[in-house]
């Protein structure tokens, strides 16, 4: 099933970039606690300890629940190559799929999201792959190399659908 196909590569991609830390720790960045693959929610708090086999469960778990948000926002999702699905279920594990500029944003840090829907519809995956790296404007320049890095590992699936599929 492509599903199950997309989810293990995206799984791939988020366990390279979150990293896995088995008892709870106060992310900075997103001032919220995190454990696991980078999970966060209400049932975790300071001191919560997990197993390695359920902070993989819920990574997995997650992606799921992604990708169906996935294909709730970008329409054709569901027909990509995997590797493509995979760039947007890590997108969204990473960013969210709200596609929304607010007022305060003059960065606009949500445009290549939207611009990726026309991308979906048409397969576009050379130009997926170029919007993925255009995120990178959001963290050039503020000491998040993981980010850029992430964005780049993203822009590489849709590059390597590309490629697999005749459409590069």
């Amino acid at each position: 099933m492509n599903d199950d196909i997309a989810i293990g590569i995206a799984a791939k991609l988020a366990m390279r970039s979150e990293g896995c830390r088995l008892s709870a720790y106060w992310d900075e960045f997103g001032k919220v606690w995190t454990v696991g693959w980078g999970a966060t929610g209400a049932d975790i708090k300071e001191g919560t300890v997990w197993s390695q086999q359920h902070a993989d469960f819920r990574l997995l778990q997650r992606l799921a629940m992604d990708f169906a948000r996935v294909k709730a926002t970008w329409p054709g999702a569901d027909r990509l190559h995997p590797k493509a699905q995979a760039s947007l279920i890590d997108l969204a594990y990473n960013r969210g799929v709200s596609l929304t500029k607010r007022a305060s944003d003059a960065m606009d840090r949500r445009r290549e999201m939207r611009e990726l829907q026309p991308a979906v519809v048409r397969r576009d995956y050379a130009g997926m792959a170029a919007l993925h790296r255009s995120m990178k404007r959001i963290w050039e320049g503020k000491q998040m190399a993981g980010m850029l890095t992430r964005c780049e590992a993203r822009a590489d699936l849709c590059d390597g659908a590309a490629t697999e599929s005749g459409r590069a």
